[in-house]
């Protein structure tokens, strides 16, 4: 019994450790990578460098709204990664997607391609309309 329950609580320890791995809660410590709230992602996007704003969400989800200036790439598109090749690896780039995930495996693929400076939005646009912030 005692034994079961010490399995038990392994796996969903593991479990939950890899949810907030995949949604950016823990760091894989990649130099240049970011995780950032939704806050920090206005303020950089306003007042901060000019920035590239990466939003990996299905076309389908895009037209439900985006934050203003986005460039979609689907995370799922088989061309995802040549199509960010197209973009400056040395400007800073906010990645966000519809909760964090999509966002978060984007930003590490995006590190091992050379891109200099990367923020993956926690929440994504969920918590960006959660926030009151406006969507086009």
């Amino acid at each position: 019994m005692k034994l079961n329950t010490i399995i038990f609580a392994v796996i969903i320890l593991s479990f939950l450790g890899w949810r907030a791995y995949s949604a950016g809660y823990i760091s894989d410590g990649n130099p240049g990578t970011h995780h950032i709230n939704v806050q920090q992602a206005k303020d950089l996007i306003e007042n901060g460098k000019e920035v590239q704003i990466l939003d990996v969400r299905t076309e389908g989800e895009w037209r439900s709204g985006i934050v203003q200036n986005s460039i979609l790439i689907n995370l799922y598109d088989q061309q995802f990664h040549q199509k960010v090749q197209e973009l400056n690896k040395e400007k800073p780039v906010v990645i966000i997607c519809r909760s964090g995930n999509r966002s978060n495996q984007a930003m590490r693929a995006m590190s091992q391609m050379g891109f200099k400076e990367l923020y993956n939005v926690r929440g994504g646009v969920n918590s960006w309309g959660r926030a009151g912030y406006e969507l086009k």
